[in-house]
């Protein structure tokens, strides 16, 4: 809150120095205190092949922490499946760009993989549960190359994925 605080009388004194509308700076400054401090993206959702299910991917970050979700719309309810969330350690987060990748794999499944089809996690609409694929197949975590153990145990710990239903469905 103090950083806010500072951030908007610093932008409000340039404004009034450029002579520019304060107005906008005023709105984003409430807006932030509004959503208690979180920003909310939402990618553009995309209908499953046969047109029953919108699925989007959301991003929320607070101070700390990015929360990761899979959005699925159907003609009667709306269900959030958090698939991530990681600390805030730098500028750069890759939630973005998995966000921006995810699809409709096929009729039933909507996810994004990782590595050409080494890991993939989806919504199965069959089971309406999120799921993960390891390509090849493993009964545990410590089962993986190093560099994918620490971070998907840490990923399932906080989020809806069972770490221990790995699925042999290819995608």
């Amino acid at each position: 809150m103090i950083l806010l605080n500072i951030l908007h009388e610093t932008i409000v004194n340039i404004a009034i120095d450029l002579l520019w509308n304060e107005t906008f700076f005023l709105e984003a400054y409430n807006k932030c205190i509004e959503n208690d401090f979180q920003l909310v993206r939402e990618y553009p959702s995309k209908k499953s092949r046969d047109r029953t299910l919108a699925a989007s991917m959301v991003i929320k970050k607070d101070e700390q922490t990015t929360y990761t979700y899979i959005k699925i719309v159907s003609a009667t309810n709306t269900r959030f499946y958090k698939i991530f969330e990681t600390n805030n350690y730098n500028c750069y987060d890759v939630m973005y760009r998995i966000a921006k990748r995810a699809k409709w794999i096929d009729k039933d499944r909507f996810g994004f993989t990782f590595k050409s089809n080494e890991i993939n996690i989806f919504y199965d609409k069959h089971e309406k549960d999120i799921k993960m694929h390891i390509n090849p197949p493993v009964g545990n975590f410590d089962e993986l190359p190093e560099e994918y153990s620490c971070f998907l145990k840490a990923t399932t710990e906080k989020t809806d994925i069972n770490p221990f239903y790995f699925t042999s469905i290819p995608i």
